[in-house]
Formats: structure tokens, C-alpha cells, sequence
């Protein structure tokens, strides 16, 4: 699992943290607009992609003896389905256009839909890499793809391209992570297709296809709201703030969720390891996730006007708001992957109708009043799903709301408390440059909660130091073993 960490935090953080720096740079080049189009059509290529897997990804990895027959299945399933769901959307491609009233979107979106085809290609191989935890292989595939994908980027958006560099940045992207996928993985397809076998992981995936397909469209519903009613610039402001939200938060998730799904499913029937595991796994996650988000909440109005420049600064309170729901998400995702690994993709889907009920009538609400008070209904609703999926997970592995409100309620009470100080501080470096304003709270925030989480001893801060102080002393060892 240790292994698994560490290749998987490095693919993430080195995909991640690429894509970072070429969106800065091409963020700076190209307008808000540009980044506003793109959102418009994201709802529909994110939905169509859930579409493509239908939970067959999950499913593989989730059964345990998994054979040839069935993964060929899957590989040649999401190939015709792949190609089925392209020309769907290549046709339905102007009413999209006109929805929007942006003729310019027909061609965006046909162009954007070969993703599709081509990520088609390599879902298979994903998901058995994952499962073998094979992450050295994926880390190497993803930040090679990225980097080259990213320099192409910002080369076009140099050119003048405009939204085309986003666009043929995607393309290259997946062509590149593909052909590496059948590069890197010795899985092959055989000539077969079952429909017994595909019927048989259906049943598993169902649920968790119907699941993220809500999911997705309520995850971008916003974009279509956002972009119907105002212009594509305040679309890419919002779109833009949710991506600089994300970047730690879905990569910190990712990181877990790709790692602990796997093994945690081998153990599925330990209720007692289980819980242990998982309430490790859960002050992890807030170790590195509340101060992170709550160090954004402070620095973000100088964060954006340095990155990004001016233009982008109306991007600050949407990104302010969605820090805090970027505290909820990481823990309640975690918690429905226990309802995964359990094998309760029924409880999984009947909460994700309940908590989009509540998402709709956020909206219905709050739609008229601006963007900013939409996304303070996302807050309201992030709340109530977070314990509609803790006491549900809870149940299974008998870990219930109070102890899970116990268990992280020492690292909000740090991370806060770290907030205010280092906000407190920063009105006295006002007469400083922006920049240098930034770096001293960062580091400031940084170092101060280091102490506090040493001076405290905090679980999650302890298990972390006795894993760096395991590596040395195996990277040590080596070394003598090796002057021997």
C-alpha cells in the first residue's frame, strides 16, 4: 500500500502539478471566455465518458478472479460503445450550439468527442494497472503525457489559437497516454466477447454507472446554468476557480481512493480491519486536506492576481467558497467508497438521487440571485450529504457520526486556528509586494502548523513520520548492504 502511495502520489502531483503551470501559462495568454467555452461542453464529454466505462472499470477491479474472457469483453465493449456515443454527440453537436447561442460550439464539441474514442482505447489497461497497484507504470504514462500535451498547449495558445489550444492540448493528451498505455501494459485483448460475462460485471457496475452519471451532470450542472444565463467570461471565472479548488482536492483523493479501493476490497469481509483502516485513511486525508484548503481560503485574492494576473480576480470569492466544499468532498467520496467496497452499490445510488434532489432544489432556490449564492447552496448541500454518506458508510463498518466528527475534529480546530493567525499576520505585510506577501504566509502557515500537529502528536502526523522514518532507515540499510 506504501508502494502504491508513493507512485500514485507521484503520478498525481507530477500530472497535476504540470497541468498547473501549462494552465497558468496558458491562462495568462488566452481570456476567460476561451476557458468559459470549454465549460459549456464539459457537462456533455464527462457525462459521455461515464457512459463509455459504465462501471466496468470498478467492476474489474473489484473482482477478485476476473478473468481474460471478461476483461476482452469490457476492452471491446467500450470500443463500440465508444464510437456509438462519439456520433451521438457529433449530431446532436448544433443543438448544443443553440442552446448556448455559441455557433462556434459545433466544432468544439465534434472535435472534443474523439476523446472519446481514443480514451476508449485504454480503460482496460487503466483499470488492471490499478488494480495490481502497478502505479510506477501509470506515473510514468501520465506526467509523460501531460508534459508533452502541455508544451503543445501553450505553444498553439501562443500562435493565437484561442480555445484550439485547449482543445488540442485534450487531443494529444490521450493520444499520447494511449499508445504509452499499450507500450507500458503486457495486457492484450483475446477475440471474445461474452454477453454472460459482460451481464455479470453489468450487475456490478450499474449501479455505479446510474451513480456517476448523476454525479456528472450534477457536478457540471452549474456550467449549464452558469453558461445559459450569463457570458461565457463569468463561466470561465467560475470553471476556473473550481479547477484551482480541485487541484489539491481531487488529486489528494484520487491518491487514496485509487490505492485503498483495491486493497481495502481484499479485506472487505474484515469489518474490524476495516474500520481501522479506513479511520487512518480518513485523518490522512484531513491532515494534508484542511490546512490546505483553509491556506487557500486566506491567500487566494493574492494567489489569483499573481498566477493569473488582474483580469482573473473576479475568480477569488467563487474559489473562497468552494474551499469549503472542498473540506467536505475528499471525506464524503471516502465514505461512499466504503459502500463500494462493501458491495452496496444499491445504498451508493439511492444516496446520490437523494443528495441531487437537494442539489436541484439548491438551485431552483438560489439560481436568480447570482452565481455567488448559487454556489453558497452548493455549501448547504455539501453539508447534508457529507452525514447522509457518513451514517450510511458508517453502519457497515460500525465507525459511526461521532466518531468520526472526534476523530478530525483536532485537525479542523489546528488548521483554523493556523488561518486566523496567519491572516492576522498578513495585514501587517501590507506594505510588502504581493509576491513576497504570498510566499511569507504560505511558508508562515506551513511551518506553524508542522509545529502545532508535533506539538500535539496528532495520529495521522505520527503514522506519517514513521513511514518517512522507515524509508530512510530501508534507503540506509541498502546503502550499507551494498558497501558490504
Amino acid at each position: 500500500m506504501l508502494s502504491g502511495l508513493f507512485w500514485s502520489m507521484l503520478e498525481r502531483f507530477g500530472q497535476q502539478g504540470i497541468l498547473f503551470i501549462t494552465t497558468i501559462i496558458i491562462a495568462r495568454i488566452l481570456t476567460p471566455a476561451d476557458y468559459g467555452l470549454i465549460g459549456m461542453i464539459t457537462i456533455f464529454i464527462a457525462i459521455s465518458l461515464s457512459l463509455i466505462d459504465s462501471g466496468f472499470g470498478q467492476a474489474l477491479i473489484q473482482r477478485q478472479n476476473a478473468t481474460r474472457k471478461d476483461e476482452s469483453t469490457v476492452f471491446f465493449f467500450n470500443i463500440i460503445f465508444g464510437i456509438g456515443i462519439y456520433f451521438l454527440l457529433f449530431f446532436i453537436a448544433p443543438l448544443i450550439a443553440s442552446f448556448y447561442k455559441q455557433p462556434i460550439l459545433i466544432s468544439i464539441t465534434r472535435i472534443m468527442g474523439l476523446n472519446l474514442i481514443i480514451n476508449s482505447l485504454s480503460l482496460v489497461q487503466n483499470a488492471l494497472l490499478t488494480k495490481t497497484i502497478d502505479f510506477k507504470k501509470l506515473s510514468k504514462i501520465t506526467i509523460i503525457s501531460v508534459f508533452i500535451s502541455g508544451i503543445i498547449g501553450i505553444i498553439f495558445a501562443l500562435k493565437g489559437f484561442g480555445v484550439w489550444a485547449l482543445i488540442i492540448q485534450a487531443i494529444i493528451g490521450n493520444i499520447v497516454k494511449t499508445i504509452l498505455f499499450w507500450i507500458m501494459s503486457n495486457w492484450r485483448p483475446l477475440l471474445t466477447f461474452d454477453f454472460i460475462s459482460l451481464r455479470s460485471l453489468f450487475s456490478f457496475g450499474s449501479k455505479l454507472l446510474a451513480a456517476g452519471l448523476l454525479n456528472q451532470f450534477f457536478d457540471n450542472i452549474y456550467n449549464i446554468i452558469i453558461g445559459k444565463i450569463y457570458t461565457p467570461a463569468s463561466l470561465g471565472f467560475y470553471t476556473q476557480a473550481k479547477r484551482i479548488q480541485e487541484f489539491p482536492v481531487t488529486n489528494t483523493l484520487a491518491i487514496l481512493q485509487r490505492v485503498t479501493f483495491p486493497i481495502y476490497s481484499t479485506i472487505q469481509n474484515e469489518t474490524e480491519r476495516l474500520k481501522n483502516a479506513y479511520r487512518k485513511t480518513i485523518k490522512a486525508i484531513v491532515l494534508v486536506n484542511f490546512p490546505l484548503m483553509i491556506g487557500m481560503i486566506i491567500c487566494s485574492p493574492l494567489l489569483i492576481k499573481t498566477l493569473l494576473t488582474d483580469k482573473w480576480l473576479p475568480t477569488v470569492p467563487y474559489l473562497q467558497l468552494l474551499c469549503i466544499i472542498g473540506m467536505l468532498y475528499p471525506l464524503s467520496a471516502v465514505n461512499l467508497n466504503i459502500l463500494k467496497v462493501k458491495g452496496r452499490t444499491d445504498i451508493f445510488f439511492y444516496l446520490e438521487i437523494v443528495k441531487k434532489v437537494l442539489i436541484a432544489l439548491a438551485i431552483l432556490v438560489t439560481f436568480r440571485y447570482g452565481i455567488y449564492i448559487m454556489i453558497v447552496g452548493q455549501v448547504c448541500t455539501g453539508f447534508i450529504g457529507h452525514f447522509l454518506n457518513i451514517f450510511y458508510s458508517g453502519r457497515l463498518i460500525k465507525y459511526s457520526i461521532r466518531e468520526q466528527t472526534n476523530d478530525i475534529a483536532m485537525y479542523l480546530f489546528l488548521a483554523s486556528g493556523v488561518g486566523v493567525i496567519v491572516y492576522l499576520g498578513g495585514i501587517l505585510l501590507n506594505p510588502l509586494p504581493g509576491v513576497m506577501k504570498l510566499i511569507v504566509q504560505v511558508v508562515a502557515f506551513v511551518v506553524l502548523y508542522l509545529i502545532l500537529t508535533h506539538i500535539f502528536k496528532l495520529e495521522a502526523y505520527k503514522d506519517f513520520r514513521s513511514v518517512v522514518d522507515a524509508k530512510f532507515l530501508n534507503i540506509h540499510e541498502s546503502q550499507i548492504n551494498v558497501a558490504t
